[in-house]
């Protein structure tokens, strides 16, 4: 179904990002294209998702549409509406909608963009795209630029200044506003409802597979609209591998199930992990585990800051898990000397979290030249700290924990965006004894 209109961010999202382009940004051409869909058999394509910077500017879901910002104007460029494609693919928007629904200054026909561009270099004293991009319309910018240059020279015009605006966009993404918070809530307590559903559903004989497709259908019923990414379902051993995919092992009593799955709405992501036992009940050594790891994710949330960086967050939990790892009895040594060896790295080879938003992994500094980037007031990251035993002389060989939730970071502290799922032992082993 066509949608009827945008948000009210999506022009405050433009008007910051001329605001930021500086005293030049009216002659500056900016270019954003949705991509084009990608191919997954000889004939048949990936559902297509459009690139991230285009969507957050436009919320414009289609394939080879181009936003361009340039003298005070904003324009989208959309293939036209025509009968036969719409037989095939359903309907879709044309130029005519540029403006009452993705509230554009001006619609054009996709098949102008060329002539339009060409004309529009020529007034242009910078422009600004991402020229790492590796698509035809990279080719298509990049020939109108050498033919405004050769037009113009080097003489008193000069020649054009190229930028690329991502990092600028990335600044804008990296703080939510309150209808990004409120729609990425909206994904993570789906994504609740559907890892409630998953402790219900474990039951020994079942296969991971099968648990996925509960777990899917649970989403999608809460309001979900697809995979945020694609789900990990492991059991017993395979919990210790991390991006764990094959999802078809038979689910047996004795062992732990990490499912770290989670689903998106409208675009914006959530990302959750839970760990709990296939019997309903731990094992001892899975108890003092897994009670290790939720304490580390617990202190991580109480943590976070504003002012807090992403690496201060990530060496806070190393330290935590050092420690862990040391009452568990698997290290010894002091932390500083534990830490410089790296010694904990084989039980905690990944870092304790990421930006959250339009992308899974989403655009933030982690440092700059400046030092340590802080996170700033309404960012949203995860917290999923882990806890990984490959090695068969430990007693807790085969054993892999993470609990993963996400936060929106305010000047109270951390704001779960996940709350609501059973998490310590006691109310796990409760929970399970409803199926």
């Amino acid at each position: 179904m066509l949608k009827n209109g945008v948000s009210v961010d999506v022009v405050t999202r433009r008007q910051n990002l001329i605001r930021d382009l500086g005293p030049d940004a009216d002659q500056t051409l900016v270019i954003f294209h949705s991509g084009a869909p990608k191919l997954r058999t000889r004939t048949m394509f990936y559902p297509f998702r459009p690139e991230a910077n285009f969507y957050y500017l436009t919320e414009c879901a289609q394939s080879d549409v181009i936003l361009v910002m340039f003298e005070g104007k904003s324009h989208l460029f959309l293939p036209p509406v025509v009968e036969e494609k719409v037989i095939w693919d359903g309907e879709h928007h044309g130029p005519e909608h540029a403006q009452s629904v993705y509230q554009c200054d001006e619609g054009h026909d996709r098949k102008s963009f060329g002539e339009w561009i060409k004309s529009a270099m020529h007034r242009a004293s910078r422009v600004a795209w991402d020229w790492q991009s590796h698509t035809d319309l990279t080719l298509e910018i990049q020939s109108a630029l050498r033919q405004a240059n050769v037009s113009r020279g080097t003489g008193q015009y000069g020649l054009r200044t190229l930028i690329d605006p991502t990092p600028l966009v990335a600044r804008l993404r990296k703080q939510k506003s309150p209808f990004e918070i409120e729609i990425m809530r909206k994904a993570a307590q789906a994504t609740v409802a559907a890892h409630r559903q998953a402790l219900i559903a474990a039951i020994s004989g079942r296969t991971e597979k099968q648990l996925e497709g509960d777990f899917f259908r649970s989403g999608l019923e809460h309001g979900a609209t697809g995979w945020a990414y694609d789900p990990i379902i492991a059991s017993g051993h395979s919990a210790t591998v991390l991006h764990y995919h094959d999802n078809n092992q038979v689910l047996r009593d004795g062992d732990l199930v990490l499912i770290d799955a989670a689903f998106e709405l409208d675009h914006w992501c959530s990302d959750v992990t839970s760990t709990f036992p296939v019997s309903g009940k731990f094992t001892e050594a899975q108890r003092v585990v897994y009670e290790a790891l939720l304490e580390i994710n617990k202190k991580c949330q109480a943590f976070v800051m504003p002012e807090k960086s992403y690496l201060d967050v990530h060496d806070y939990a190393v330290g935590l898990t050092i420690d862990a790892l040391v009452d568990l009895g698997e290290l010894t040594g002091s932390r500083d000397e534990i830490k410089e060896k790296g010694l904990f790295r084989p039980y905690f080879p990944h870092g304790v979290g990421h930006y959250l938003g339009l992308e899974v992994h989403d655009v933030g500094l982690y440092s700059s030249a400046a030092g340590r980037e802080p996170l700033g007031e309404n960012a949203v990251i995860t917290i999923e700290p882990g806890l990984y035993f490959r090695d068969s002389s430990s007693r807790f060989y085969g054993i892999g924990v993470r609990v993963e939730d996400d936060v929106r970071i305010t000047p109270q502290g951390a704001d779960c965006l996940s709350q609501g799922l059973p998490r310590t032992v006691k109310d796990i082993e409760a929970y399970c004894r409803n199926r």
